[in-house]
């Protein structure tokens, strides 16, 4: 609402974000898939799910917001727009790991937070809340959801010390958000492994020489740091809990220890969920089913490209994803610099591999980063006519 308010109030603002380049292109092929979501559920002969519907439409109502944030920053310090919004959300991040972590070290806390909520609206947090004693829950940021916005945060401290940005140059925070918010993210799922995997090529990707302070510098430090964490987490925790959180982090290298194979409860649940259309009909326009009338998944399967073929086909599945990667192709273009090319690229990688895991997508961030830096190359331009007038 503060968005829509800010849109009709600020004139000269609205013309510059309505200036940006492809902003038009983005939303023109967006629609096209929510009607092509919306055209497949009415070929369905049964009642229709607008699951899929309703969360694809969030990208037109992400711009409201994303609207406010944006300017916000354009109002702090125009010259610095994408620095600034890198550096929140980090800031953002570290400040949700910290309420993790006060929630399961003080679970008098937790239990006053998870009183507060509509047992409705959050019926698969609360169905869970005894993970609680292994693993992290936020505010609004629990299992596979919290995996994947702690992952972006990861991914910008990575490329933050090549922006220079003035998170980085306090150290001392730079290092407390790091260790803070890896923690968190393997507290919070294991998938986060794979996004560790994912920032190494990243620090690659910007620059091969860094393959040496990689194994000089980068692993040495981790180790010594994973260490540390530990021992503190056990003299400040309760001893037997804190096993119980290793165990579940590392089960994989565990299991691999003890029985030579790479293995975890979570791995097998997920290779049970692969399930795959029996007819043509549901293979070419899926079944327009997302959820069961009880609330669980449709077939019983939590994996992102399984569930989307079973409620609109393989067809748009595909479509879907070639939509994904041009929108990121777009957001490419937006910046020439190698360190955000190498971002983007991670990026898409990440939510081509979050959807073997769970359904995911990024679009409040891609929406969100292709507005900031459409703002930031229009103040830049604005400021090219003003000095070439100048001269």
């Amino acid at each position: 609402m503060l968005g829509l308010g800010f849109i009709l109030l600020d004139i000269p603002y609205r013309k510059l974000v309505f200036k940006i380049k492809n902003l038009g292109v983005f939303y023109f092929f967006s629609f096209l898939i929510l009607f092509a979501i919306f055209a497949v559920q009415n070929w369905n002969y049964s009642s229709l799910d607008f699951y899929y519907f309703k969360d694809h439409l969030d990208i037109f109502l992400y711009f409201f917001p994303t609207y406010l944030i944006v300017y916000l920053l354009y109002r702090i310090n125009r010259q610095n727009i994408i620095a600034n919004l890198l550096d929140a959300i980090v800031l953002v991040s570290l400040l949700q790991a910290i309420i993790s972590l006060i929630f399961f070290f003080i679970p008098s806390t937790f239990d006053i937070y998870t009183s507060l909520l509509s047992k409705n609206a959050s019926q698969g947090l609360t169905n869970r809340l005894g993970q609680i004693e292994k693993r992290l829950i936020g505010v609004g940021s629990a299992f596979f959801t919290g995996v994947v916005k702690y992952s972006i945060a990861f991914f910008i401290l990575i490329i933050i010390p090549y922006l220079k940005t003035n998170l980085y140059k306090n150290k001392l925070l730079y290092v407390l958000s790091f260790i803070f918010i890896i923690v968190a993210g393997l507290m919070t799922g294991r998938t986060f492994f794979i996004a560790i995997g994912l920032g190494l090529v990243l620090y690659l990707l910007i620059d091969l020489k860094n393959a040496l302070k990689l194994i000089y510098k980068v692993v040495p430090s981790v180790f010594i740091f994973s260490a540390l964490i530990y021992f503190i987490l056990i003299s400040v925790g309760n001893q037997e809990r804190v096993e119980r959180v290793f165990n579940f982090v590392f089960e994989l290298y565990i299991n691999y220890q003890e029985s030579g194979q790479l293995t975890s409860s979570s791995t097998e649940g997920t290779l049970s969920m692969y399930k795959f259309p029996d007819s043509l009909k549901t293979w070419i326009i899926g079944d327009g089913r997302m959820e069961m009338p009880d609330g669980s998944y449709y077939m019983h399967s939590d994996v992102g490209y399984v569930r989307m073929i079973f409620y609109f086909g393989i067809i748009l599945t595909v479509l879907y994803m070639f939509y994904q990667g041009y929108m990121f192709y777009l957001l490419s273009k937006k910046s020439q610099l190698r360190i955000f090319k190498a971002f983007y690229l991670i990026l898409f990688l990440w939510l081509l591999v979050l959807n073997f895991k769970g359904l995911a997508n990024l679009n409040q961030y891609l929406l969100l980063f292709f507005i900031a830096f459409g703002v930031s190359n229009e103040v830049a331009k604005r400021q090219n006519k003003l000095s070439t007038r100048f001269i």
